[in-house]
């Protein structure tokens, strides 16, 4: 479809000045896209394995990053819930997670398991975000609970990038997310820096309040926690931050995240104070 709309552009102009805009409209049939089918056993590490599987099935239909971070993160929340609370973290059982891209360009996502459903307290306190987490930025959640198990759907518009100049060189892919947690810490002007790339998920998240905390016992503060890169950020990375707000005060620790970052999205979704990677706190501007 590019050459083709390249060659017409080209005919149109004739090698000559261009006098007028010149547009192109090309349509080609694709073959619809295979569905997804994935199972995992229902333990600690089945929210990596499926992210894998799922994220190339994702990049196969061409989805733009953010909004395969998007989806990434809610079919991780679902899964996290299936291994914590369907089977009581007992590592019996599977995680079923499907996928299937409809005509109309909604993404249906369905994580699925075979034990019991708890029903979410009243006032979870600082608990219970996962659910949110799932809709953040407009995406849809539906639960479906029965004797026989539970099944989260999850629906989502997906979006593809567009090339506007065709005669433009193609932009640089964008730097593929870690598969796992990782930090680096270095000193700031107003105090140490920690920055955090990756899912920030039940698995790395006692081990990022504890860097935290050692920072904050070993160097000045306040301890900045640059969260840009971080994707996933699920709500026990968001319980982690919610810790050491509640431990350090906002004067001890600053979370920063750049606006256009799902990390951003989902910190204003916690309402937790944040900055932007280079401004006052979100809502001071």
């Amino acid at each position: 479809v590019q050459r083709v709309c390249e060659r017409a552009a080209r005919a149109v102009r004739g090698g000559g000045p261009q006098v007028d805009d010149v547009t192109v409209l090309a349509a080609q049939r694709r073959p619809a896209p295979p569905p997804l089918r994935l199972v995992a056993p229902a333990v600690p590490s089945a929210p990596l394995v499926l992210r894998r599987d799922l994220r190339a099935w994702l990049e196969g239909l061409g989805v733009e990053p953010r909004q395969r971070q998007l989806v990434e993160l809610a079919a991780g929340e679902a899964v996290v819930n299936a291994v914590e609370h369907a089977y009581g973290g007992s590592g019996t059982g599977t995680v079923q997670l499907s996928g299937q891209l409809a005509d109309d360009g909604v993404l249906h996502l369905a994580v699925s398991d075979r034990g019991r459903w708890r029903e979410p307290a009243a006032l979870p306190g600082d608990r219970g975000r996962g659910l949110a987490v799932m809709g953040v930025e407009g995406g849809r959640v539906q639960v479906e609970a029965t004797d026989a198990g539970t099944t989260v759907r999850l629906a989502r518009r997906l979006h593809r990038p567009v090339a506007f100049d065709a005669g433009a060189p193609a932009p640089p892919a964008p730097a593929r997310e870690p598969d796992e947690l990782r930090w680096s810490a270095a000193a700031g002007e107003a105090g140490p820096v920690l920055r955090v790339e990756g899912p920030l998920e039940a698995g790395g998240a006692p081990g990022l309040r504890e860097e935290v905390l050692r920072l904050a016992r070993h160097g000045s503060l306040p301890v900045t926690v640059e969260l840009s890169a971080t994707a996933p950020l699920a709500s026990a990375g968001v319980q982690v931050l919610v810790d050491v707000l509640e431990r350090l005060g906002p004067d001890g620790v600053r979370l920063v995240a750049a606006d256009s970052s799902i990390a951003a999205a989902v910190l204003d979704l916690a309402s937790l104070p944040r900055r932007d990677a280079a401004g006052p706190p979100a809502g001071e501007r």
